[in-house]
């Protein structure tokens, strides 16, 4: 019956796809162009642009008037707390001025009414959080690339937290089945 703190896995999943990106540029296989920014001329082959970041975390672009979209082969979950969500989440009070920095509306002459209280996910919560593959659809070759990417993601924050960094990944267990 307790409340827990649900992140969504785009939370996770954008930093550790920029990361790859930049694994891949690093060694002049791919990430040509800038995450959500995937763009084809007329008669480029696909190829030329999705890599292997594509394939692990999945992309979409339009080619000569078609969509080309690529499912993730990594599927992440929501990271879910361990503790309950009154013990992970605190709240912070904010206005936001006017323009002239001021809390006076000067257009309808009245006081800002622009108050409001923002909740943040306190730093340091523990978050479990489960990425599964589609089977044996990819090579061996994307989940090092997907290791890689959470490997060296390292810390970053986000709007969970108006305090600074708080989310550090870090890999606890690997777990396979037939399946995969």
């Amino acid at each position: 019956g307790e409340a827990y703190v649900r992140a969504v896995p785009n939370k996770f999943k954008y930093p550790e796809k920029n990361r790859g990106m930049q694994i891949l540029r690093s060694y002049g296989v791919g990430g040509r162009y800038p995450q959500n920014k995937t763009a084809f001329s007329k008669k480029q082959k696909v190829s030329d642009v999705y890599d292997l970041n594509t394939f692990v975390f999945g992309d979409s672009a339009v080619h000569d008037g078609r969509v080309l979209s690529v499912k993730s082969g990594m599927l992440y979950s929501d990271g879910l707390s361990l503790l309950p969500k009154h013990k992970c989440v605190d709240e912070t009070f904010h206005n936001r001025a006017v323009e002239d920095g001021t809390l006076f509306d000067s257009e309808n002459k009245k006081n800002s009414d622009n108050l409001f209280t923002r909740h943040f996910i306190v730093p340091g919560t523990l978050m479990v959080q489960v990425i599964s593959t589609l089977g044996r659809v990819q090579p061996p070759e994307s989940l090092d690339h997907l290791l890689l990417s959470i490997g060296v993601a390292g810390t970053y924050g986000g709007q969970t937290s108006v305090t600074g960094t708080n989310i550090s990944t870090k890999i606890v267990g690997i777990y396979a089945a037939k399946f995969e």
